[in-house]
Formats: C-alpha cells, structure tokens, sequence
C-alpha cells in the first residue's frame, strides 16, 4: 500500500511539471508561455538635441557687419549710438564702419548690419512693435537673417538694451573679445518702472552726470524789439518765458505763457517793468511769478511779482540778497535765491533761513532749478563752441558736481524747468526751449 502511495504521488508530480512545461492555457486559446514570449525589455531612447547654429558677428578680431543707426535720431540717442560704437570697436578690436541710414535711400537688405533704435529696417520695425505690443518700459534684440537689431522703448531702455548685448554675449579680453548669438534670436525684456535715468542713480553709479539736448520743443517769437530769452519757470502745466528788449532803457520785457501740452503759446503780456527779467519762479501758495530783475542799479535785489492768470504786473520790491536766479521750493513755502558766489534760502517773505556758497563759482549763473532735493545752476560760458555748464547742490549745501550740457554750443542757456519729468532748457540766440535729458557722462 505504501509503495502504491509512491508510485501514485510521482505520476502526479510528473502531470505537474509536464502542465509546466506546455505552458498554462489562458482561456483564449494561449498559454502562459505565449504571454511570457511577449514580454521584451525596453531602454528609454533618447535623442540628443541639435546644437544652437551661432551666428558670429565678431569672430577672430574681424566682423562683416556695419554699425548703423537712423538719420531720424534725437541728440541724446545720437550721443549714446556713438559711445556704443566707440565701446564696441575697443572691446572687439575691430574698427566697425559706422554709418547713417538714409530715408530716402534704398534697402540693402543683403547688408550685414547691427542695427540702433528705431531704424527704416524691418527688423527693427518688427522689434518695435513687439516691444510696444508687450507695454511698458522695455528693451529687446532681435536677430533675424543678417541683421542685429537692438532697440528700446526710450533712450534709457535702448542704452540698457546694448549694455546687455555687451554683457551677455561679448566673450573673450578687452581688445580682442567676440560676439556669437543663436541664429533667429529674439529677447523682450521684463518691464521696468524707469523710462529715463535719475540723478541718484548716476552719482551711486559714479559714471558721471551730464545733460544733453534731446530735442526742440518750440521757439518763442521775436517780436517788437522783445528778442532776447530770459528767465522761464513752468506752473505744471503752463511755461512763462521772459522775452527781453534791450533796446529800452531802462530795460522792459514781455511775458509769454505756453500751454506745454500743446506746446502753443495762449496769452502774451504788455511791457512790463520787470528789467533784465533774468529767471522766473512759480510761488504756488501765492499764485504769482516771482522773477529776479537783476539789475545792477538796485544791488542785483531787485524782485518783480506778475499774476499768472492776467500776465499783469502785482509789484516790485527790494530784498537784502544780491541773486540773478530764483526758485521756489513749494513744500516748505520757501525761495532759493542764487548768484555765482551763493544760493541762499529764504522764506516767503525773503527772510535769510540759511546760506553755502557754492562750490564753482567760475561761469555765470543764469538760472535755477529745484527738485527740492538738488538745486541746478544754470551756468553760460561765453564764446563760440563753448560747452555750458550745470553746477549741482543738494539743498544743504553739499556739492554734486559741475556737469556739462553738451548740443547748446552755440546757444546761451537762459532757465531750467521740469515738466512730466522731462527737462526744459531755454536759449537765448535760438529763443527756443528745448527738452534735456539726463544721462551718464561715461556711458560705458
């Protein structure tokens, strides 16, 4: 019995591992064995990108483009395209061709060319309506077929565009460094709050402070013997400019009051006795103009009062301050009166508050003007192709700087306003007042 227990448990072990072998059948007319046949290992197949086609603008100590900017550019643009250049051609080595493009020429779309700002190109068209389409204050770069273009939203954004060109794609020493950037590159910045530089900026940057003119926003006529600019101030909304006739004696002026957001004139007043009339300030919480006669006959003491609204004479007085510049600083309620030598502060009534006599006093002072943080003296230098001056001060005296005033070379600077945040500068010669703007000295 137990030998026909063996034998009956080995026939079925055998049953067993037969079934095993023939593989287990599914129910669907396969086996497990088929299933196991169609098992196959797999590797993640991957494929390794394509590298990025660089386009070589500088390579080797030479390049075939052309630097080239519009003959339509403003004078802060035209200053900042040539710094660009000059940087360009000291960092790569290379002495680029620098040129001007004409409107009225043709296209040579075949040009190997580094585009500047707002060009008669389509790629810098195209570059501009992306950046306008994106709002804000941007810059961009944009390289597509054989041209670069770079461009900004404003002079500021356009100097931060190529300052990042230079920056991130500019490899290699001083002298000898190349340019590459990925074929078909296109880069808008993220928006930024500044259209336009600032003065503390500038001075923690320690590039320098200057003012050049940007462009002509009108001119004030000649008219009846009034051809002379003097003093100029603006309300906010309104400019009043001093036009001077030399010929009376004593000296008489005419005031003309501009609507700055037009740029027309609206109203112009008769002959006033208000002398030399060499710089006008708006008193806000008096409503008047106060205007420096600056006279030698009166100790250069002189002050007239004009109303804003009728351009008629209110009063002149004396003071003890000997000035030939005047501002109001309307958050205090209080005057700054200037000369070659001092600004003094006062109140409104022109009682001393306090006194620092400045730190360059070469020049002449013409007019001033107060962000309430810094005063900005206007100085002229006479003679032919001579550069003017502005000398800086914070209010308690601590000196800035003497900056230049580069596009007014043949120009005699009268005044100096601020509107919307843009700088006015007025000129006698041109009897026109101009926009400024603020930019570093040393760009680079």
């Amino acid at each position: 019995m137990k030998l026909f227990k063996l034998i009956l448990c080995m026939l079925l072990l055998c049953l067993c591992l037969a079934a095993c072998g023939q593989g287990g059948d599914n129910g669907d007319g396969t086996t497990l064995a088929d299933d196991a046949s169609d098992v196959t290992t797999t590797e993640a197949i991957t494929t390794a990108p394509e590298p990025a086609v660089m386009i070589d603008i500088v390579a080797d100590g030479k390049s075939d483009y052309v630097v080239a900017r519009s003959e339509d550019v403003n004078g802060s643009e035209q200053q900042l395209f040539v710094k660009f250049y000059q940087e360009l051609c000291k960092r790569t080595g290379v002495d680029f061709k620098y040129t001007e493009l004409l409107n009225r020429a043709e296209i040579d779309t075949s040009a190997k060319e580094i585009l500047l700002g707002n060009t008669n190109r389509a790629e810098s068209v195209e570059l501009l309506d992306k950046l306008n389409a994106a709002g804000g204050n941007r810059f961009g770069i944009l390289l597509k077929g054989n041209k670069l273009a770079i461009a900004g939203t404003s002079t500021y954004q356009t100097y931060l565009g190529l300052d990042y060109l230079m920056t991130n794609f500019l490899t290699g020493d001083e002298g000898s460094a190349s340019l590459a950037i990925e074929e078909d590159f296109e880069y808008i910045s993220e928006s930024s709050e500044n259209s336009g530089f600032d003065i503390d900026s500038l001075i923690e940057s320690g590039k320098g402070i200057a003012f050049v003119m940007k462009e002509a926003l009108f001119k004030v006529p000649s008219a009846g013997g009034y051809a002379v600019m003097q003093g100029g101030c603006t309300d906010g909304r309104y400019a009043y400019i001093g036009m001077l006739n030399k010929t009376k004696s004593p000296e008489l002026a005419k005031i003309y009051k501009y609507d700055l957001e037009t740029m027309k004139v609206v109203k112009v007043s008769d002959a006033l006795d208000t002398s030399h009339t060499n710089d006008i300030a708006y008193d806000s919480k008096n409503h008047r103009l106060a205007i420096s006669r600056c006279t030698g006959d009166e100790n250069w003491c002189g002050i007239s009062f004009v109303d804003p609204d009728t351009l008629e004479l209110i009063e002149n007085i004396r003071i003890t301050v000997g000035h030939r510049a005047i501002e109001y600083l309307p958050s205090t309620n209080e005057y700054l009166l200037a000369a070659n030598w001092s600004i003094t502060r006062t109140d409104e009534n022109f009682n001393v508050i306090s006194s620092f006599n400045c730190s360059d006093p070469q020049y002449t002072s013409q007019g001033c003007y107060s962000d309430e943080k810094y005063v900005y003296d206007v100085r002229y230098v006479s003679g032919s192709n001579s550069l003017h001056y502005i000398v800086i001060h914070k209010l308690d005296g601590t000196y800035i700087g003497t900056v230049p005033v580069y596009g007014l070379a043949n120009l005699e600077p009268e005044h100096m306003f601020r509107y919307n945040g843009r700088y006015m500068m007025g000129c006698y010669k041109s009897n026109t007042v101009y926009e400024m703007e603020l930019v570093p000295e040393n760009w680079w």
